[in-house]
């Protein structure tokens, strides 16, 4: 296509001589406009220049490779070619439509971040976080189209930072009107087969501006660090729990973060669903953007009703008696040549036979013959097609929700999962209990009877001070199970907490749920107040304090705790006496 040749970073010009000063002149040079437009401008700029500066270096390369394919020829005349394309990726990908109906935020009356106390998450970004974010990009992808390549802005990262920089920050502060320059992409067709003479025969890929990919990659950082560090900068040392484990749903232990990438497959998934439903599908004869992780996945979550075959694939479709044929008959498969038949296709004149090599064994022939023979019994019906179903809903239809559990099928379930996550208690307390169950603490000596070694299992069963808090709590709520007299002699923590939070009938094993995290809550208050706010309270004040909330959680409608508490408790206390260690 006729067309002016759009500009490519090449990374050996890093290694030539006076680079670096070419790329200083340009970046230099004065520019008017938005941050986004002055960026764009200097990255134009720089591209410019490079190309003049690289012609008389590189031209005799370009004129080796010139005459080294010189005998092939151009079988495809350019007139007409744009629109023809352009006609046909219209048809099948769409048009842009205009909007006709917007959100309307400030009509939304969010709480803005800047309240939540300790917390700065809307601060604009620092040059060391997009430093980091860069350096942290592969080096051998594919340049944009911008044409820089990664190894581009790692090398020359302090000739360009501080436009980058200007730059973030006015997406940081909505000054996005001229976003567009940074934030385009390129639709790119690559030919599926060695000689492409039609529309159909190429495949579009979408190249992506190198800034925005940077903004995406920096704004993913913020959600781990949320969790651990807030708005400080994250280390190791603030990772209490590895990620992987956070991302576990909390049915398998872990917080229920969502993971993104298994996420990402759950979502892809739907593409695989809807391919089946080609009524009404723009994307209908594209590649589908799926990987051969999601294909398997998609494979072992599904079921195949046959119909005319059409649709059903052979060998990876669940229709065989339940499995894929692949599943029953590896050994066959691994030797067939076509795997990508339909069944109709593959059962039509037995070419399924024709596609086996012929090299068998005798385990491959075991496997043909009983193929064969299960298969003469299966006949299709043309007037019906082949209906997909999802196995892990009750209506047999896609979810994303379901997608993303059964990726976790296997795992180890946790027996504290319901009381953790599902007790009516603040998040916080939640969040904390999850925690606790992971034996976090970080002290050496308990800071509460300042004997033993602080351990989970200590400072809330052992200690001495925690014992006559959780007996008072125990006698006030009518709840024997949280008297540590009655407790099992037994180191488990785990089941030491799954036996206290199981107590109680019906709604008041709720309220004795809520009770138990609230008061485990406050003792693990009461340490930190011991380590970091040099204060303390005696055991009845700490209990005082524990009653002063639970009245609390009533009134905000904590249902449970309101039939546990007795109505004649009236018994006041200071909640916040203390004195210094």
């Amino acid at each position: 296509m006729s067309r002016k040749a759009c500009f490519k970073f090449e990374n050996q010009w890093l290694k030539v001589e006076g680079f670096r000063e070419v790329v200083q002149a340009a970046w230099d040079k004065p520019q008017t406009g938005s941050s986004h437009t002055i960026l764009s401008k200097k990255l134009a700029e720089i591209a410019r220049a490079l190309r003049a500066w690289s012609k008389p270096l590189f031209s005799n390369a370009r004129l080796q490779l010139h005459i080294a394919n010189e005998d092939g020829t151009l079988a495809w005349n350019n007139d007409g070619k744009q629109k023809v394309l352009q006609e046909y990726f219209e048809n099948l990908i769409g048009k842009k439509e205009q909007r006709q109906r917007t959100f309307n935020w400030p009509g939304v009356q969010l709480n803005p971040l800047q309240q939540l106390p300790g917390l700065e998450l809307d601060r604009p970004f620092t040059e060391s976080e997009i430093e980091h974010a860069v350096k942290g990009l592969p080096n051998e992808k594919a340049p944009g189209p911008d044409g820089f390549t990664n190894d581009f802005y790692k090398q020359c990262w302090d000739i360009i930072k501080i436009d980058i920089l200007v730059a973030f920050n006015a997406f940081h502060m909505h000054r996005n009107g001229a976003l567009e320059h940074l934030n385009r992409a390129e639709v790119v067709l690559l030919p599926k087969i060695e000689v492409a003479t039609e529309p159909k025969d190429f495949r579009p890929i979408s190249l992506i501006h190198s800034f925005a990919k940077r903004l995406t990659k920096e704004l993913d950082k913020l959600r781990r660090r949320f969790l651990w560090a807030g708005d400080k900068e994250l280390t190791g040392e603030n990772c209490k729990i590895a990620w992987t484990k956070v991302c576990m749903p909390t049915p398998n232990g872990g917080a229920g973060i969502i993971e993104l990438e298994r996420f990402s497959r759950a979502l892809r998934l739907r593409w695989l669903w809807f391919y089946w439903d080609e009524r009404g599908r723009s994307w209908r004869g594209l590649e589908l953007p799926v990987d051969k992780q999601d294909i398997a996945l998609f494979n072992a979550a599904t079921s195949v009703t046959i119909g005319n075959g059409e649709k059903a694939i052979f060998w990876t479709s669940r229709w065989f008696l339940g499995e894929a044929p692949a599943t029953l008959f590896p050994a066959l498969f691994k030797h067939s040549k076509r795997n990508n038949r339909s069944v109709k296709d593959a059962i039509t004149d037995h070419k399924w036979v024709r596609d086996v090599d012929h090299s068998m064994t005798v385990n491959i022939i075991t496997e043909f013959v009983a193929l064969w023979e299960r298969l003469q019994g299966i006949e299709l019906r043309p007037s019906e097609d082949d209906r997909k179903i999802w196995r892990h809903t009750a209506d047999g239809q896609y979810m994303a929700k379901s997608a993303y559990q059964l990726q976790f099928i296997g795992t180890t379930k946790s027996m504290t999962a319901d009381i953790t996550w599902a007790t009516k208690t603040p998040p916080k307390c939640r969040f904390f209990s999850w925690l606790m169950l992971q034996n976090r603490p970080n002290d050496y000596f308990c800071p509460l009877c300042i004997r033993n070694l602080e351990t989970m299992y200590h400072l809330l069963q052992e200690c001495c001070f925690s014992r006559i808090i959780w007996e008072k709590v125990g006698s006030w709520i009518s709840a024997p199970a949280l008297k540590p007299a009655n407790w099992s002699q037994t180191v488990d923590f785990g089941q030491w907490f799954i036996d206290m939070g199981n107590s109680g009938q019906g709604a008041k094993r709720e309220g004795v749920r809520s009770v138990t995290m609230l008061t485990v809550w406050d003792i693990w208050k009461e340490r930190n107040n011991r380590v970091f706010g040099r204060t303390s309270r005696s055991p009845q004040q700490l209990f005082w304090a524990i009653q002063d909330e639970a009245r609390m959680w009533i009134r905000a409608g904590n249902s449970g705790v309101e039939i546990i508490i007795p109505s004649t408790a009236q018994q006041q206390g200071s909640a916040t006496a203390g004195h210094m260690i």
